[in-house]
């Protein structure tokens, strides 16, 4: 993985296990830990998160699924758990730069981001079942939230790839641009989220995530020094659209 942040506060962090960025144990544990980085660094406002300009990710590597019993399943589906609550939790906006293919797990992953943009080249597909398994990690919550259940059966049962039109349709992702635009346009969507508090960032994600409820968020917030200050900002100018 590598981590680059811009003068603006633009986090890109690369998915680098070529050829096709499998989501090896190894590999999502640097991801992960970068991600934590991330999201304790003050000086990053959005995350762009990018395969590169050939594939956003094939998902897990299937030479580690071979040979585990019960209680490896076990570790290895927790260690998926931990990426995939990292990425959404992270209280930044995060939005996924997707070329190329995202197969199961790396499909997953794009599902955790905030925002997502495809190349109109881009194939998508959810394919455990047809490797002996099921998408975790969240994975089927939240096609649940976005497609419904019938689309969900359809998906996950067939492992069919999607196309970057049935995709918007469906609303596995927000945006389809031409290939060579898809960075571009997640950095673009990534300024015009930098300035969202993170704090209130986080406690959204944490309320989308039926981790807790929303008056709760609201209590927690409402003493910090970060809601005192857009408070008053508010109080002096009234009510802005965030800034470009």
């Amino acid at each position: 993985m590598s981590v680059e942040v811009t003068g603006d506060g633009i986090a890109t962090l690369r998915l680098d296990n070529a050829p096709l960025n499998l989501l090896t144990v190894s590999a999502r544990a640097e991801l992960a830990n970068a991600v934590h980085d991330l999201a304790a660094d003050p000086a990053v406002r959005a995350v762009v998160l990018y395969g590169g300009d050939k594939v956003f990710s094939a998902g897990d590597d299937a030479r580690e699924l071979l040979d585990l019993d019960a209680a490896q399943a076990g570790r290895f589906a927790a260690s998926v758990q931990n990426l995939f609550d990292a990425v959404a939790q992270l209280p930044k906006p995060v939005v996924a730069a997707i070329s190329g293919y995202a197969i199961s797990s790396g499909a997953g992953l794009a599902l955790c981001a905030d925002w997502r943009i495809i190349g109109d080249n881009v194939k998508l597909a959810f394919g455990e079942v047809h490797q002996g398994g099921i998408p975790i990690g969240g994975t089927l919550e939240r096609l649940m939230f976005l497609v419904g259940e019938s689309n969900v059966r359809d998906l996950v049962f067939s492992g069919r790839f999607v196309e970057p039109d049935e995709a918007k349709a469906l609303r596995l992702v927000d945006e389809v641009v031409a290939p060579d635009d898809v960075y571009t346009a997640a950095m673009a969507w990534a300024m015009r989220m930098r300035h969202a508090p993170s704090a209130a960032v986080g406690a959204v994600k944490r309320v989308l995530s039926a981790e807790t409820v929303e008056d709760q968020e609201f209590s927690d917030l409402a003493s910090t020094a970060e809601r005192r200050q857009l408070l008053e900002a508010f109080l002096a100018s009234g009510p802005v659209a965030a800034r470009g």
